[in-house]
């Protein structure tokens, strides 16, 4: 039994990554150049899962406050978040497709910041320029692009994690 007990324990070890891609102020010119964009990703690990958690929220958070601080405001919840920076990532500019330009998209797909949490079980997938990505990573809170969409997948992740939390 205690073998059972084992692997559910390492089954449900988690860690946290704080991650996104964010326009820099003001980003609304069309040119499609890096130095406009700020990205970010960190790992938290460690044995102390209460800890890591804490401090991986308290990074998350601390992103939101330094963006709207730039705009001499205070953190009062994330809906007002959401709200006062969008500048951040929302531009509302639309892409041709390259090879098949009757095909538009949003640029700003892709422009958030996320907490995560994944299994330290999981491997990272990695890309040719050595980007890491966890396919099974599950988003808890999320500020950016299209955030609407995102609330009833973040609910769901938050009742698995907290079950993940209870097994540690």
């Amino acid at each position: 039994m205690e073998q059972n007990n084992n692997t559910l324990k390492e089954e449900a070890e988690i860690f946290y990554i704080v991650a996104g891609n964010l326009y820099k102020d003001n980003y609304h010119t069309g040119d499609e150049n890096d130095d406009k964009l700020f990205t970010v990703e960190k790992e938290f690990r460690g044995n102390n899962i209460a800890a890591i958690r804490k401090e991986a929220v308290s990074y998350y958070e601390s992103l939101i406050e330094v963006m709207l601080e730039s705009k001499g405001l205070d953190y009062e919840n994330d809906a007002q978040a959401q709200n006062d920076l969008k500048e951040f990532f929302f531009s509302g500019k639309k892409d041709k497709h390259k090879k098949i330009p009757v095909i538009e998209y949003d640029r700003d797909f892709g422009m958030c910041l996320m907490l995560l949490f994944c299994k330290t079980a999981d491997k990272p997938y990695i890309t040719a320029t050595g980007e890491k990505i966890y396919e099974k990573a599950k988003i808890i809170r999320y500020l950016g692009f299209q955030a609407e969409q995102q609330n009833q997948k973040i609910e769901r992740n938050r009742r698995v994690e907290q079950q993940l939390l209870a097994l540690v």
